[in-house]
């Protein structure tokens, strides 16, 4: 009987993991304002959490003598000292040069050679200000890093009521790469996906971005003063103004993909839920959503509790053609076993 309810419980729990996932796919985290710096902006947008952990970034002493890295950044003028344009600090790319991870005379395919011997001098001088050897210092400024990047990961995951262990790391950016597997073991993430050119990950996604807008309409009232009609016309006027505008661009309406959704929440809340529906759904099967997604987010509902609408909201995008890149192969590419000293979990190992 325990074997039989032990089986039961995972099944369940298997089931919520797979709806969580198809909810995000189908509907991401968005924020009705995103701040960048001290900058608000009122638009839409996906919920990211940055932080300042790249290639660039600076490690130093704070005032009580602890070690920290970023968000101050070297940038790519002067960048890190490694990159011999008189960069005086510490930084991520340095400690993964002097640890080995990055083969100095080959960066850049060998079209950017780097110093590490500057990489050396930069790591003494701060070694010995904080009473390190230069291998365990940066060895702790990749391990701060990587600490950097799991608190950012926690923060659009577990904090959100998602296990990150029902998902891929996908690798980034120029230093990205060089973290995802030691981020994956701290997080229990099974998978990490590396793309082919990590580095141009974001600049190619500017460019075959999809052309999308966010169109809304405030009506806060009590869901059970709404009819079929009320969601079905305030919709409509939504598709006929964002059709209108993609129109002037020289879109036609069957290029356009309308998405459209409601933003509910129990009376008295202080945020909502952004439901994705259909422009003719009844408001009893508005109300079931609301409920099982405030299930599925927060782990529990109130059916019975008084729902309030609050924004209509439509999405309105053409879906650009993904095409692949085609990158020029090198045909003097080495393919031969090459072998390096790193510095792994306080010794040097060959690899």
């Amino acid at each position: 009987a325990v074997r039989r309810m032990a089986k039961r419980t995972r099944l369940r729990q298997r089931e919520r993991q797979r709806q969580t996932a198809d909810y995000l796919r189908r509907n991401p985290y968005c924020e009705a304002h995103k701040s960048v710096g001290e900058t608000v902006i009122a638009m839409q947008a996906h919920h990211i959490k940055s932080v300042g952990a790249g290639g660039g970034s600076i490690a130093w002493l704070d005032k009580g003598g602890m070690l920290r890295v970023g968000p101050v950044s070297s940038g790519a003028q002067p960048g890190p000292a490694c990159y011999n344009k008189n960069g005086k600090k510490v930084t991520v790319t340095d400690s993964h040069v002097y640890r080995g991870f990055i083969r100095a005379e080959n960066f850049v395919g060998g079209e950017f050679p780097l110093n590490a011997d500057a990489s050396k001098t930069v790591l003494a001088e701060l070694g010995k200000e904080c009473g390190m050897s230069m291998e365990d210092l940066a060895e702790a400024v990749i391990k701060i890093t990587t600490n950097n990047m799991m608190q950012a990961v926690r923060v659009v995951s577990t904090e959100r009521g998602n296990d990150p262990r029902n998902y891929t790391i996908v690798a980034f950016g120029g230093a990205g790469p060089l973290h995802a597997v030691e981020l994956a073991d701290e997080l229990g993430i099974s998978q990490v996906l590396v793309p082919r050119h990590a580095g141009l990950l974001s600049a190619y996604g500017l460019l075959v971005a999809d052309i999308i807008r966010d169109y809304v309409q405030t009506d806060v009232r009590s869901i059970g003063t709404l009819t079929q009609s009320d969601i079905n016309n305030a919709l409509k006027k939504l598709i006929e103004r964002a059709f209108h505008e993609f129109n002037n661009y020289g879109y036609k309406k069957e290029e356009i993909v309308f998405l459209p959704s409601v933003e509910l929440r129990y009376q008295g809340q202080a945020f909502e839920l952004e439901i994705p529906i259909d422009i003719d759904i009844s408001v009893e099967e508005l109300t079931r959503l609301f409920h099982e997604t405030h299930q599925m987010r927060y782990g529990h509902s109130t059916i019975g509790e008084p729902v309030e609408i609050v924004n209509y909201r439509l999405q309105a995008k053409v879906i650009h053609r993904k095409e692949n890149l085609v990158f020029e192969e090198k045909n003097n590419c080495d393919d031969s076993v090459f072998k390096k000293n790193v510095y792994i979990d306080g010794q040097w190992k060959s690899c």
